[in-house]
């Protein structure tokens, strides 16, 4: 996983950058669970890695439709969760799972359930060592709440999230160089 990819979050932060050519170029392109090919100027269009939580409260946000050369899955929250989502991963799929001691670490350290983002960093983290801030893109933890698609940020407002987002902030700048 050294070679050279681009990790795009799911976050508005790279908005009005005209950051996609550059995106574009990288040899991987990792996007997370729910994303959109929206925004190109900003964010591009390339993906070959995905990486999904299985969430079953929302099948509607994966993204089967693409042919990826690596899909990752952070833990799903239960056995019976896993189960049952593991049979909508569409036959031919090879999913590799991050180990769920990734999941179980940052639940602890967050005091919240971690994001499918925050989980794949972490778990990039522990492997390599510090990682290079240039790399990651549209990681903003919610400090404008919404994905870079949404057009319609009114459904935001006081909307509660599960995830502790100023503590994955905290942690994130603690993993980067």
């Amino acid at each position: 996983m050294k070679e050279k990819m681009a990790i795009v979050g799911n976050g508005r932060g790279e908005l009005g950058k005209k950051k996609g050519d550059i995106i574009d170029s990288y040899e991987s392109v990792v996007r997370f669970h729910g994303y959109k090919l929206a925004e190109q100027i900003d964010y591009g269009s390339k993906v070959n890695i995905y990486v999904t939580c299985l969430n079953m409260r929302k099948p509607h946000m994966e993204r089967w439709e693409m042919e990826y050369d690596q899909v990752f899955c952070v833990k799903p929250y239960n056995f019976k969760v896993k189960q049952n989502m593991i049979g909508t991963i569409p036959s031919g799929v090879n999913v590799e799972f991050i180990p769920e001691g990734i999941y179980d670490e940052l639940e602890k350290l967050l005091g919240a359930p971690p994001s499918t983002g925050i989980s794949f960093l972490y778990w990039i983290y522990k492997l390599q060592g510090c990682l290079d801030k240039h790399l990651i893109l549209g990681f903003d933890f919610y400090t404008v709440p919404g994905h870079y698609w949404d057009k319609d940020l009114t459904q935001y407002k006081g909307k509660t999230y599960v995830h502790n987002w100023e503590k994955e902030k905290k942690l994130f700048s603690k993993m980067i160089s």
